[in-house]
């Protein structure tokens, strides 16, 4: 679906909603059976479960190339930067808004970025609704939070 040119962005956006993408999302935290085949592996991330990586990988190629492809995926370009005033790329804010765990996890914080990168329109309306806090305190959770801002 993602890689089919004869199906519109508008289209994929319909059937890609932010609850959908949330459902992907959450594969990212598999703890489901591990008896996958761990060919794509990588040899230098042998782990106990090697099944886990393998799953939390195809679902972040899969998200990048979903969440951040100008040419396949459901972002649209917005030439104003979000100061048009329209609220262009709703699902993917929507989306944002729900990764609750990118603090926590690289995967979740590099999708993040990427998809802040190709869509920077969202950057302003993600901080103004983020459940991250950014005023300064002397905390593990602020810290996090910074560290998440600097990427």
């Amino acid at each position: 679906v993602v890689l089919n040119k004869d199906i519109s962005k508008t289209q994929k956006v319909h059937f890609f909603t932010s609850e959908i993408l949330n459902h992907i999302a959450s594969l990212y935290r598999w703890n489901g059976i591990t008896d996958v085949s761990t060919v794509d592996v990588k040899a230098s991330q042998e782990c106990e479960e090697p099944g886990k990586l393998l799953v939390r990988e195809l679902v972040h190629k899969f998200l990048m190339n979903l969440c951040c492809s100008l040419k396949h995926g459901i972002n649209f370009y917005d030439p104003s930067l979000g100061t048009s005033g329209r609220g262009g790329n709703l699902v993917l804010l929507r989306f944002l808004l729900s990764l609750k765990t990118a603090v926590e996890d690289e995967m979740v914080a590099n999708l993040m970025v990427h998809i802040f990168k190709v869509c920077p329109d969202l950057l302003n309306r993600y901080f103004k609704e983020s459940h991250y806090s950014f005023v300064p305190r002397l905390k593990s959770a602020w810290l996090d939070n910074m560290k998440l801002l600097r990427k």
